[in-house]
């Protein structure tokens, strides 16, 4: 009984030492990328930053992985890759990885070339990152004689970025309300590009009535400013793996640290819309 429990126990020691080390080998390749690594900035957008379970976290949605077809984006050894996955019309399976070579924008990075090679990515002097790609059906094409019919493909690309940006309560309530206040402007852009086509369509009806979606709509176009902005800060290996360094929120830098400071929600009141 005695043999039992202490074969018992080991095993617990032995599972407990291994699960410490991975976790600890975990963290020190992940702060050797956040020192060491080269830092970019891309945009995104914060969503849903509170979970009773999991604390207080911001979902990250990268416009980089919004690309709608990266064959325009890709190199000939993509191109070459997806054709004859065409061939085998091998839709929608995970081809292995592919690198974005980015180039640096005004503010946030964005992907100037997608590749297969890892040693290209390398030699091209450029911030790169891990993604993986998948062959998707296209149905639609212009000229198409039936729409069930597959008259092309394009090239889906699946980032390995950090889903999750976790912060203190205050930090999360922060960038909420930034989001909601992104999401109200760009409501009121549409509303009014919207009301200003009703108008000039009713320009030779001068006696028509003015359209409902009009109604308190006035003087310039509203205009998104940098205030609206939100970029998170990752630090990228020479594998094109990335960790989060921090965050920009309207052209400011937040570098987390292991004692802050964090974001509060004065940060993001000057400039507010």
């Amino acid at each position: 009984m005695n043999g039992d429990l202490g074969r018992y126990r080991l095993r617990a020691l032995v599972s407990f030492i291994v699960i410490a080390g991975f976790l600890a080998v975990a963290l020190f390749n992940s702060e050797r990328i956040r020192s060491q690594g080269e830092e970019i900035t891309v945009r995104t957008r914060p969503i849903d930053p509170r979970d009773i379970f999991f604390g207080h976290y911001a979902t990250l949605d990268y416009e980089i992985e919004r690309i709608a077809d990266a064959k325009d984006k890709a190199d000939e050894g993509l191109l070459a890759a997806a054709e004859q996955k065409r061939a085998e019309d091998a839709w929608g399976i995970d081809n292995g990885p592919a690198y974005l070579i980015l180039e640096k924008g005004p503010v946030f990075h964005d992907v100037s070339r997608v590749t297969l090679s890892l040693d290209d990515a390398r030699q091209s002097g450029a911030p790169f990152l891990k993604a993986s790609w998948t062959i998707m059906a296209v149905r639609d094409c212009p000229g198409a004689e039936r729409r069930r019919d597959v008259c092309g493909y394009k090239i889906s690309i699946q980032t390995e970025l950090p889903s999750r940006y976790y912060a203190d309560q205050e930090t999360a309530l922060a960038l909420e309300d930034r989001q909601r206040d992104r999401q109200r402007l760009e409501a009121s852009i549409r509303r009014f590009d919207r009301c200003m086509e009703l108008r000039e369509e009713m320009i030779n009806d001068p006696d028509g009535e003015e359209p409902a979606i009009c109604e308190g709509v006035s003087g310039a176009r509203p205009v998104l400013s940098a205030p609206n902005e939100f970029g998170v800060i990752l630090s990228t290996s020479n594998d094109g793996e990335a960790v989060i360094k921090g965050v920009m929120v309207g052209g400011v830098r937040y570098i987390d640290t292991l004692t802050g400071p964090r974001l509060v929600k004065a940060d993001f009141a000057e400039g507010s819309e």
